[in-house]
């Protein structure tokens, strides 16, 4: 018997459910469904590569707290130590082949499942839970050591100290701690609560507002609440210089962090910030000092930053986020096509694939996410429309895919209200704006001193940059231009608007095909994904798109094009599209491609309207253009 069954057997004694895993971690077994509610016989436990421990009921109410950030561990012990003194002394810890660390215990009650506490400002996780439902592997499995506590003597947690060390955790939540900002007029001056937290001191204001200090961790420096005589009710956090606040008797909001304006927006204005901003902005004014909220100041220097590239290689940065394998990756996508193209279709089978982890387009499979969907050029109703139509499609209606029909424009809250959308969603995955004209400053076009490209650029920079530091793709709907887009020889080109557009964008899409026709094309470029045209083709049976992979036949098209000069000293965009198998825009695409290079010329026929002939320039296919 090896070692990893003698310990899964007295695991199993000891009233813990444990499965068999392989070295990545995953189940040794097909299915572990049966042991989340009865544990394995201990003679039929196989030979493994490692053992993890089921959480839940079946393990007598085990619960796991995984810190995937070690830096966090120490200062999340610290801090439980200084809310809750001997809490931590009772506690199992394990540490992981990775570095992190486990903090286990079992509760008076069932735990509810895996939860997320806190995240990194680039969206990776820091700290969660395993509970109902999950596992995680314990000794001996490789590298899992046993740092304190013994599984066997597992402590029982009451509701109380689960509370306390779910509310520390969250603590380090770096999402949470990004302050808000109101009142700010332009790029170039500094937000009301900017200024002010610039100029007060938070713990002067803790301190005006009945708060005194009590206890000092690696964390940061505890705080009592006014009226209470001992005992931390919040923590002034080193790391981030904010306040967080666990209790529910002040005016602040527990499990918040708050900065020195949110502070004062609270206290002052009942959390009010639109008016505490407002107030600042009138004090400023009034003195004389308002240059610095108000008026466009000069941007102070901004030293440079440079990093080796020996540093660079040697850093293991997170892996890209994808909302569509190798289409649309973090960062703000835009995608356009003239009005009535099927977007809004689009756009909706692929918010119900990410938000149910399935199949999107025919054409990838997508990582399970809630989605945030802005259908701000639709009614409920229309939206309930069009799922009843997609109801072939549609096998589930998920609980995980949040619909808006009105959000706040840019500039008058729209970042906050994004920022908002991801601390009450630990989940979110994809934000979708439908149509990015929606959410432009009302006052269009261009600003006083700016073209539109500056105007449009400053606008849409403030998206692009909020999804990059979220690590959240954000897709923008928008049009393109007047006319035909596929007769443009470059797609993008047609996206209406300025170029400030397609300057700021990570993500180019551009959606078109012939008007009554179930086949399209989907041309895709940008800083993370390959140039591309994906042939489209719309089911009507269930309102849904489908993807394909791009015609790899194609490449061998100037080889078949000679073979067709032999014969012919021209050829049609029909002529081509039946040559090469392919749809007729992908066709004109190509061709147009090879007019680019001046391998062709196109004219138009003289004995029918409106029909284009291309015509060889390169002696590699023939004959040369006639006229």
């Amino acid at each position: 018997m090896s070692d990893i069954q003698s310990a899964a057997r007295a695991y199993l004694s000891a009233g813990f459910s444990v499965i068999p895993v392989k070295a990545d971690k995953r189940p040794a077994i097909n299915s572990w469904r049966e042991y989340q509610s009865a544990p394995m016989p201990p003679d039929k436990f196989p030979v493994a590569e490692g053992v993890a421990a089921v959480c839940g009921q079946v393990s007598g109410n085990l619960e796991c707290i995984d810190f995937d950030d070690p830096d966090t561990f120490q200062p999340f012990l610290d801090l439980l130590d200084l809310r809750y003194s001997g809490l931590k002394e009772n506690l199992v810890y394990h540490q992981t082949p990775s570095g992190g660390y486990h903090v286990i215990y079992r509760r008076e009650t069932p735990p509810p499942g895996n939860q997320i506490f806190a995240k990194d400002l680039k969206n990776k996780v820091r700290i969660e839970s395993r509970g109902e439902g999950g596992y995680f592997l314990v000794p001996p499995s490789n590298g899992y050591i046993v740092l304190s506590g013994s599984l066997m003597a597992c402590p029982i947690l009451t509701n109380e100290q689960v509370e306390a060390v779910y509310s520390t955790a969250k603590v380090f939540d770096e999402k949470a701690a990004q302050p808000k900002e109101y009142g700010k007029v332009n790029s170039n001056s500094d937000a009301p609560g900017t200024v002010f937290n610039r100029d007060n001191d938070i713990k002067t204001l803790l301190t005006t507002y009945g708060w005194r200090e009590e206890g000092k961790t690696t964390a940061g420096q505890g705080w009592v609440r006014p009226g209470k005589e001992s005992g931390v009710s919040g923590v002034l956090l080193s790391s981030t210089g904010n306040f967080y606040c666990w209790t529910s008797s002040t005016p602040l909001e527990p499990g918040k962090s708050y900065t020195s304006f949110g502070l004062y927006a609270v206290y002052e204005y009942n959390s009010d910030y639109s008016a505490a901003a407002k107030s600042l902005i009138k004090k400023a004014s009034e003195s004389g000092k308002g240059s610095e909220t108000v008026k466009e100041k000069e941007k102070p220097h901004k030293p440079s930053r440079s990093i080796t590239v020996a540093k660079i290689m040697s850093t293991a940065y997170s892996p890209i986020q994808w909302a569509v394998p190798g289409i649309i990756p973090e960062g703000m996508t835009v995608l356009a096509g003239r009005p009535k193209f099927g977007k809004s279709w689009l756009m909706l089978g692929l918010s119900y694939a990410v938000s149910t982890g399935s199949m999107v387009w025919g054409f990838s499979q997508t990582k399970k996410a809630s989605v945030h969907y802005l259908a701000l050029e639709d009614s409920e109703r229309r939206i309930q429309d069009r799922i009843r139509q997609m109801e072939g499609y549609f096998d589930e209606y998920p609980n995980n895919l949040y619909i808006y029909t009105d959000f706040p424009r840019i500039g008058e809250g729209f970042i906050e209200e994004l920022t908002a959308i991801l601390e009450r969603d630990k989940e979110a995955g994809l934000i979708i704006i439908d149509t990015l004209q929606k959410v432009r400053p009302m006052t269009g076009g261009k600003r006083a001193g700016a073209n539109l490209y500056q105007t449009e650029y400053e606008d849409y920079e403030k998206i692009q940059k909020w999804s990059i530091q979220s690590g959240i793709p954000v897709i923008c709907i928008h049009h393109t231009r007047k006319g035909d887009p596929s007769k443009a020889s470059n797609p993008f080109d047609e996206m209406s608007g300025s170029t400030g557009i397609q300057g700021v964008a990570d993500t180019l899409i551009v959606c078109d095909k012939e008007r009554g026709s179930n086949e399209g094309i989907m041309s895709v470029t940008g800083r993370e994904v390959c140039e591309e045209d994906y042939p489209m083709f719309f089911h009507r049976d269930t309102m849904t798109w489908e993807i394909k992979t791009p015609e790899k036949s194609v490449d061998s098209g100037p080889f078949i094009l000679s073979t067709w000069f032999n014969n012919n000293d021209s050829i049609t965009v029909k002529e081509a599209a039946e040559l090469w198998a392919i749809n007729q825009l992908t066709a004109r695409r190509k061709l147009d491609k090879l007019v680019e290079q001046c391998e062709f010329t196109k004219n138009k026929d003289n004995t029918k309207k409106n029909l284009i002939r291309y015509y060889p320039e390169n002696v590699f296919f023939g004959k040369k253009n006639p006229i």
